[in-house]
């Protein structure tokens, strides 16, 4: 149900049952996916961690403002650090963070150890290719569908010109723009494959426009009959490509088990 956020979906689903949860999340940010998980009110204690001390702050004083200061706990620290016990958890969550960790393989073995035995480990994330290396059938495929497009929406939003071709980023560059981005993003469905029991898939897809929006997203944002029509198609083109195989999905969701 495309009206139904995947949070509230899984705690419908899963935690209907129970309540004065456990909750672990990584890499939180300014926590305002922590408020929502915290607002389902199944949650005794959320701890939450980031390397931002001044995004933890902010963090708390969202969560004092919303009257959830006594759900969350903030906490500085580097994921492959902390000392997280063994059964302590029962939600672990992440969401977009996960393809900032490395190394990944023993973070998710610390992870599985801390879940309780009933407990649950979901995760939204990017899990295409690692540091943006495109395949080549995407960067065909992608470059392909963008040549046909009308001109006015290939308008580039930083020299406005219409012949930019999608090229595979340089991985001297990704470390330098941003040392962490994807870095084994395309280890993430294997290792947690791995480590955890799988019991929901949700691949969202994303293998074409993740790359034929870069730099021109921003033409895309009048609410037209043209517009809408020409996004409708994209999101069909990518729907066909990705159900057909010829990609793989590049975003998903997973809700996993604790495995012996």
């Amino acid at each position: 149900d495309e009206t139904i956020h995947f949070r509230d979906y899984f705690c419908h689903k899963y935690l209907s049952n129970r309540s004065e949860l456990r909750g672990l999340t990584l890499g939180c940010g300014e926590g305002q996916k922590v408020l929502q998980w915290a607002k389902t009110g199944l949650f005794r204690r959320i701890e939450a961690y980031d390397l931002s001390g001044t995004r933890l702050k902010k963090a708390a004083q969202l969560a004092q403002e919303a009257g959830l200061d006594q759900c969350i706990k903030y906490l500085v620290g580097d994921v492959n650090r902390i000392a997280l016990y063994e059964n302590a958890y029962d939600v672990i969550f992440i969401e977009h963070a996960l393809h900032h960790f490395s190394p990944l393989k023993p973070l998710l073995i610390k992870l599985n150890q801390c879940l309780s035995p009933d407990g649950y480990f979901l995760f939204d994330e990017y899990v295409g290719p690692s540091r943006f290396q495109w395949t080549d059938k995407q960067l065909q495929l992608a470059n392909s569908i963008r040549a046909i497009l009308p001109d006015k929406y290939k308008s580039h939003i930083i020299d406005g010109k219409t012949n930019k071709k999608i090229i595979r980023p340089s991985r001297l560059s990704m470390i330098l723009k941003d040392p962490s981005e994807a870095i084994e993003s395309d280890k993430i469905l294997p290792l947690t494959h791995k480590q955890f029991r799988v019991v929901e898939f949700c691949g969202y897809h994303g293998a074409i426009l993740h790359l034929l929006f870069d730099g021109i997203a921003q033409n895309f944002l009048a609410e037209d009959n043209e517009t809408s029509a020409c996004l409708h198609l994209l999101f069909e083109i990518e729907d066909y490509l990705t159900q057909s195989n010829e990609v793989e999905d590049n975003y998903a969701v997973l809700v996993c088990c604790k495995k012996p």
